[in-house]
């Protein structure tokens, strides 16, 4: 049974790379474009966001501020 998790497990993990792999390939033109720049700007600036949201919320809990 431990041997048939690890088989599942790498075949998932290896199928999921070979699926990524296929996808960036056709992806090709988006990725390059001004479109796909314009997208990671816009979610650069919201991760920034999320953490700096969540950097103030650990203060408060912390009770510093």
């Amino acid at each position: 049974l431990p041997l048939l998790f690890i088989l599942v497990f790498y075949s998932c993990l290896v199928g999921a790379k070979i699926v990524t792999a296929m996808l960036v390939g056709r992806s090709r033109e988006f990725i390059q474009g001004k479109t796909y720049r314009y997208i990671m700007k816009i979610l650069g600036l919201a991760m920034c966001g999320f953490a700096l949201l969540l950097f103030l919320d650990g203060i408060r809990l912390l009770r510093v501020l």
